[in-house]
């Protein structure tokens, strides 16, 4: 075992996952180390043999098996797309440990991205019953519950979390997004933005000495420049003229009508 850590320390990924293979040849009754397998393998894309390693682990008894259900969940969901296996998996891991927080943020997660908008919320219902001061799980409550008033229970419960002494400037920035969205689905608009303010504002301090603030001058110069790096292309149908890449055709609706273009930026609150 030895040899494989020591290779894992020096980053030489294939070597430290052969040294584990020779190991576990030899002396297979070793369920960290076939934990430790399953994790470099699915560092190193090999996400079909990496189950299979963490399912080794499962048998011989590893310890704190809902870590490995939750880590096989992973696989399915981020590596595989397979929506139903990693939803078996987080289920198996907090049947083993219903408190076990890692997987019940993948499961609302999970929940939430397939559009299961009430599940989702009864998820973080019990995260929230485990960890009630947690800014991360109030804000992504909110944002599958359905708010339609500005007295809402929900609007005061962010408002009171904004407000606690020890709030770092990312929590506060997320929680300020969902409040914002909150009360402009409500119609409380001035309210909204005021909060959509506060929350750019934490936003910008939780990036720290990274951010650059805007400036439109910069910004219109680089349009520019990048503008006259592409001129425009020739019509396809121009003589001598090959049709750009892609040569698929537009459609006579495409061609008639423009279409608008949707220029999506990422923010800079903290990843969920």
């Amino acid at each position: 075992m030895g040899d494989a850590l020591r290779l894992e320390r020096e980053g030489r990924i294939p070597e430290a996952i052969a040294a584990y293979e020779r190991l576990l040849l030899h002396w297979p009754g070793l369920p960290d180390s076939w934990y430790n397998l399953g994790l470099l393998q699915r560092r190193f894309g090999q996400y079909t043999a990496a189950l299979k390693s963490y399912q080794e682990a499962l048998e011989r008894n590893v310890a704190q098996p809902e870590e490995v259900h939750l880590n096989r969940g992973v696989i399915y969901t981020d590596c595989l797309r397979q929506y139903p296996a990693a939803e078996r998996e987080l289920e198996r891991a907090l049947a083993l440990n219903p408190r076990y927080l890692p997987a019940l943020f993948n499961l609302a997660n999970l929940h939430e991205d397939l559009g299961r908008r009430e599940r989702a919320a009864e998820v973080y219902e019990r995260i929230l019953a485990l960890l009630p001061d947690s800014a991360r799980a109030l804000a992504r409550y909110a944002g599958v519950k359905t708010v339609s008033s500005a007295e809402d229970p929900l609007i005061a419960r962010m408002r009171g979390a904004l407000e606690r002494p020890g709030v770092s400037a990312a929590d506060r920035a997320d929680v300020g997004f969902a409040l914002g969205r909150a009360l402009d689905a409500c119609g409380a608009y001035d309210a909204a933005f005021e909060a959509y303010r506060a929350a750019n504002r934490h936003s910008r301090e939780s990036a720290g000495p990274a951010f650059r603030e805007y400036d439109l001058i910069v910004e219109e110069r680089f349009i520019d420049r990048v503008i006259q790096a592409f001129p425009a292309m020739a019509p396809a149908d121009a003589p001598g003229k090959a049709a750009p890449y892609p040569s698929t055709q537009p459609s006579p609706r495409a061609a008639a009508t423009p279409q608008p273009i949707f220029v999506c930026a990422p923010t800079l609150a903290s990843p969920i």
